[in-house]
């Protein structure tokens, strides 16, 4: 009976371990237009993410990801002094 139990234990652990998603930020490359304005997010936005390089969302998506979340983040260039971008930021996951 205990071995029994054991090696079903053992069998729901490795089934836990094998469904783990795989998950990351992307962040979408050049977004602001000459006029200063941040760009529409649109099926054409290239953002760049570690595991899949630049991408679009359907090209994620064609590639076995999911986009989990989308949304405005704020980052400080140094190089240009009290500017703030404002840049589309994605999560996305893929099983």
């Amino acid at each position: 009976m205990r071995w029994t139990s054991f090696a079903f234990a053992s069998l729901l652990a490795l089934a836990g371990s094998a469904s783990a998603a795989q998950g990351e930020v992307c962040l979408a490359t050049e977004q602001i237009t000459p006029a200063g304005v941040m760009t529409p997010f649109s099926d054409s936005t290239v953002f760049q993410c570690k595991s899949v390089g630049q991408v679009t969302v359907p090209q994620l998506y064609s590639k076995g990801w999911k986009v989990v979340s989308v949304f405005p983040q704020s980052t400080m260039d140094p190089a240009k002094p009290g500017m703030v971008t404002v840049l589309w930021t994605m999560v996305v996951e893929k099983d």
